[in-house]
């Protein structure tokens, strides 16, 4: 159940991005900047492996290798993305 709400939840974010949902500018943008926050504290997470504080299980030697080295970057780039797409806002929503 904890993959489908992490599949849920990119969908959602990738057409929050997209600017395909009609959504007040207002709205996206604070939805924006919450799911960068959130991948910036997952890439802050996986950078001090401490991931496990949010997803149980997570600490074997090496995921947490893995995370630092592929996990927690690409979080970093997600969140860079999203910050990026703001200023993509069409302003006619």
């Amino acid at each position: 159940m904890a993959c489908f709400a992490v599949a849920g939840a990119l969908a959602t974010g990738t057409a929050l991005v997209a600017d395909v949902m009609p959504l007040p500018v207002p709205v996206r943008r604070a939805s924006l900047v919450g799911m960068a926050a959130i991948f910036v504290v997952r890439s802050a997470l996986g950078f001090s492996g401490k991931t496990a504080l949010v997803s149980p299980g997570s600490d074997s030697e090496r995921f947490v290798r893995l995370d630092r080295r592929i996990y927690a970057p690409i979080c970093i780039g997600l969140s860079i993305g999203t910050v990026v797409s703001m200023s993509r806002t069409s302003p006619q929503t």
